[in-house]
């Protein structure tokens, strides 16, 4: 029974690693080719569209890379947890 603590925070730390380290679907901004196709377009136009895609890409990303350190942040301190837990068990064990 006393291990039951030690295995829940060790299921905390898999799964918010988990979370932080798995892949983001990230923007990307339309590649200049795509912008080719619209050569009709005035030039005032076609580079407001292309910064408009922009600052959309940036702020989606930074959005998904805040989610992604956060897990991080969350499974380093999980391991923090776990590991003073099995050392104090340790020491628990040793001392009785």
């Amino acid at each position: 029974m006393p291990f039951l603590p030690l295995l829940g925070a060790y299921l905390g730390v898999v799964i918010t690693a988990s979370f932080g380290y798995k892949g983001r679907d990230y923007k990307q901004v339309p590649s200049p080719r795509h912008f080719l196709y619209n050569l009709q377009m005035p030039e005032q136009e076609s580079k407001a569209m292309m910064v408009r895609a922009m600052v959309e890409a940036y702020e989606w990303n930074k959005n998904q890379a805040n989610k992604k350190m956060r897990w991080i942040n969350w499974a380093f301190v999980a391991l923090v947890i776990e590991t003073l837990a099995l050392v104090l068990l340790v020491l628990y064990q040793v001392a009785c």
